[in-house]
């Protein structure tokens, strides 16, 4: 992955990664999201988040 956001200059050192689960009818699919935010957004995500 990484050399593919250096290709495309979206490269940084922060991801947001959110670990999920979805139960339908007894049924259960785990998953991951990661979110690669551009250069210099973490910050505003997280305080928008109430985290910062």
């Amino acid at each position: 992955m990484t050399t593919t956001f250096i290709d495309a200059e979206q490269y940084s050192d922060l991801i947001l990664a959110i670990d999920t689960k979805f139960i339908i009818d007894n049924n259960e699919i785990a998953g991951n999201f990661f979110f690669i935010p551009k250069p210099g957004t973490f910050n505003f995500i997280l305080k928008k988040l109430g985290l910062c």
